[in-house]
């Protein structure tokens, strides 16, 4: 069985010391008694070393499963990223009457920052490419925001005109949103959990940088409860890696893109 594609396969990865790391797939074949093998370009695996878009496992395309026995460290960052969102998120709508955000500073430096580069790194050893640029990329998010408040670094403090300031913030957070819109184009071919939570990620971006820009009330309430629900999707996605029928009673299955490569 043949599939031709009209266009490429973007950079399926591969494990094997004498197979390079990243190849553009211009063909998939698959055979043998049930269709166990498939051959990606000039090499043929079985299915069981394979590993279809995840969620759960920040993976939005097919690829070789990695060689190396380690845990999978998504749901690590996810959390990490799930719980900062979602606090932040909570005092931008103003839960509990609280307009004092200073808390989230610690919370995001050590779990938001420090988890996901951990997170990051791991995920650069077990050689996934979206993974580890992700969590390691929006580590920097975490730390970087924090230390524009943080009092040590002198960056607030540094302006006069608060009007600039709220200018200034406005324009390092529109540079994350286009970094998420990136990240979202990435996820087209993914799972709906994984392609959704970065959508919602980049408007709560787009409408935060915009607050910063008009001071605009309404603008920070919508960029807040568009961050609660990216963190909902990024707790689903962790669970998504975390549940199993060892340790529960529930299983979530992915629901897949139009286009996306699967293995069913």
């Amino acid at each position: 069985m043949t599939f031709d594609e009209e266009n490429q396969i973007g950079n399926i990865s591969h494990r094997s010391k004498d197979i390079p790391l990243t190849t553009n797939i211009t063909r998939i074949e698959t055979h043998g008694p049930d269709d166990v093998y498939i051959k990606l370009g000039d090499h043929t695996y079985h299915r069981s070393e394979l590993q279809a878009a995840f969620g759960g496992t920040m993976n939005p395309q097919l690829t070789v499963k990695s060689k190396r026995r380690f845990i999978n460290p998504a749901p690590l960052g996810l959390s990490a990223f799930a719980s900062c969102t979602f606090l932040l998120s909570l005092y931008n709508v103003g839960a509990k009457g609280v307009s004092n955000s200073s808390i989230i500073l610690g919370v995001g430096f050590f779990y938001g920052g420090l988890m996901q580069f951990v997170t990051g790194m791991w995920a650069i050893v077990l050689e996934e490419q979206f993974a580890g640029t992700v969590f390691t990329a929006y580590s920097a998010f975490w730390w970087s925001y924090c230390a524009i408040f943080i009092e040590w670094f002198g960056i607030a403090n540094s302006f006069d005109d608060p009007v600039e300031f709220a200018h200034a913030v406005g324009i390092y957070l529109m540079i994350w949103f286009i970094l998420s819109v990136f990240v979202t184009i990435t996820c087209l071919r993914a799972t709906l959990s994984l392609f959704s939570m970065f959508v919602l990620l980049s408007i709560t971006f787009l409408t935060l940088s915009l607050h910063n820009f008009y001071q605009s009330p309404v603008l920070l309430k919508v960029g807040g409860w568009f961050g609660i629900f990216t963190s909902v999707l990024a707790y689903y996605n962790m669970a998504a890696g975390m549940f199993d029928k060892e340790t529960n009673y529930f299983n979530i299955k992915p629901i897949y893109m139009p286009g996306a490569r699967r293995l069913d």
